[in-house]
């Protein structure tokens, strides 16, 4: 940076190019949409299992999976796999179809 008056200015405002390890860093909702996509899916993970009436354990059993895997998919500790969604809704007697 060139001057004082360039601290907290983004790097096209100042004309320059910058290698970040991490971009967007002052730009915290850039990736909101993702983030609330992600949030309705394991919300809804949730939602189907509460209305099938399956504990995460017993629904564990019948995916074959392990409990904690059911709570990391809901809590959004790891992102669930197109399988994984389909499994869930053969065992629950729920139908996945695919939005665009």
């Amino acid at each position: 940076m060139d001057s004082a008056s360039d601290v907290g200015k983004y790097p096209e405002e100042i004309g320059m190019m910058a290698i970040q390890p991490r971009q967007n860093l002052n730009r915290p909702y850039h990736h909101w949409p993702q983030m609330k996509q992600r949030q309705d899916i394991y919300r809804t993970m949730t939602a189907v299992r509460l209305e099938a009436g399956l504990t995460q354990a017993e629904l564990a059993q019948l995916m074959p999976t392990a409990q904690s895997t059911i709570a990391r998919l809901e809590t959004g500790g790891r992102v669930p796999t197109p399988t994984t969604l389909e499994d869930l809704a053969e065992v629950t007697g729920q139908r996945l179809e695919a939005v665009s």
